[in-house]
């Protein structure tokens, strides 16, 4: 007997199925481009039961549950030894995953610091990855460089003791101490060579730095056409900073945002409203921001990421940017890309259906979703495609039963 259902009626159906399924395991979907040499093609590893996801420009790694790690893109971990895995950082042409035990391990280009044979990685507390270098700070606070010379791996000629945290960009990195002083090395000497007092935090992008201090001010520093330059900006009551490839980002304690940098790349939002901004993201060459009534608003580059008239930014949790494209997390657990569409910003091949983190590189985006896929909030999802999808197959299903 053919029963039909009311569109209300299945909308019950559906839901009772989502409150009944449990999760039993997590996987991974990537989009964007399919060349090998970017971590477009995951197709010959095992993306189930993923943990968390690290990308960096070339590659990713996915870490699962049981502690073990695959790696893809432009370099493989062949040989590596990846197991009892704590966390991972990928740059520009290395990734590097540190270890439950303390240790770490570095594969990718040798120069770039894929080869940490001459540096000790025992009793690491952390890492981070710039474009042509990595830099592991220690439990005891000191830290160790390595990689290309020019862009950050060298860093013998700064004091790397009591060491806080540490922030890399494409040729630099800058280590802030627990006494508040932060220095910086690399890419052209004296060019990153600060000496700063009373510092907060750091955030570096491609070819520029920015430090908030403990006051609530902010200084900037490297090319002036990618954020180094921040004279034409108020950095006074600033709670955060995000840095991109060509523009950085002040959030205030007001909720209120300065940008600054290439203007056709983040650097000037003028044309969108920053106020009441909740948190910011910014990618190669477009910045996202958040507000607290849970919108996003873009700008920047509108091939890469700045224009998201296409996409319905309301209900969004989080947002990941890439080189040249965004994703946006909502509330209901799908997500929306933007940007680029051969690099990430179409993702209408893939179904981002109970998102539970995305991570996005050079020219693709990884989402980890739970597995079986459930819908935990179908408020705002009923003209999204793939709700569509499930729906036509559950009429079907009444209807030949």
């Amino acid at each position: 007997m053919k029963v039909i259902l009311p569109f209300p009626v299945l909308c019950v159906f559906l839901e009772g199925i989502r409150a009944s399924a449990t999760p039993v395991s997590t996987s991974v979907v990537v989009w964007g481009s399919n060349d090998l040499d970017y971590g477009g093609d995951a197709s010959d590893v095992d993306l189930t039961d993923v943990a968390d996801i690290s990308c960096g420009r070339f590659a990713c790694v996915a870490r699962k549950n049981d502690g073990t790690a695959v790696a893809w893109g432009a370099f493989n971990a062949t040989g590596v030894d990846l197991t009892d895995i704590a966390d991972s950082s990928c740059g520009r042409s290395v990734c590097v995953a540190r270890k439950n035990d303390g240790t770490a391990v570095a594969w990718g280009n040798n120069d770039y610091g894929g080869d940490a044979s001459d540096v000790d990685l025992t009793d690491v507390a952390d890492i981070s990855c710039g474009g042509y270098a990595c830099v592991a700070r220690k439990n005891d606070g000191t830290a160790v460089a390595w990689g290309s010379d020019d862009s950050g791996g060298d860093a013998s000629d700064v004091d790397l003791t009591d060491v806080a945290d540490i922030s890399c960009g494409d040729q630099h990195c800058v280590a802030r101490r627990n006494d508040g002083t932060a220095v910086g090395w690399s890419y052209g000497g004296d060019k990153y060579a600060v000496h700063l007092t009373d510092v907060a935090d750091i955030s570096c992008g491609r070819s520029a730095c920015v430090a908030r201090k403990n006051d609530g001010t902010a200084v900037a520093w490297g090319a002036n056409d990618y954020g180094g330059d921040a004279s034409d900006v108020d950095l006074t009551d600033v709670a955060d900073i995000s840095c991109g490839g060509y523009a950085c980002v002040a959030r205030k304690n007001d909720g209120t945002a300065v940008a600054w940098g290439s203007d056709g790349n983040g650097g000037d939002a003028s044309d969108v409203d920053l106020t009441d901004v909740a948190d910011i993201s910014c990618g190669g060459w477009a910045c996202v921001a958040r507000k607290n009534d849970d919108t996003a608003v873009a700008w920047g580059n509108n091939d890469y990421g700045g224009d998201a008239s296409d996409v319905d930014l309301t209900d969004v949790v989080d947002i990941s940017c890439g080189d040249q494209a965004c994703v946006a997390r909502k509330r209901n657990a799908f997500a929306v890309a933007w940007g680029n569409n051969d690099y990430g910003g179409d993702a209408s091949d893939v179904w981002l259906i109970n998102v539970a983190d995305i991570s996005c590189g050079l020219i693709v985006c990884v989402a980890r979703y739970t597995f079986p896929q459930t819908i935990t909030d179908t408020s705002n999802a009923f003209s999204d495609s793939s709700l569509f999808v499930v729906s036509t197959l559950a009429t079907i299903l009444f209807l030949f039963q």
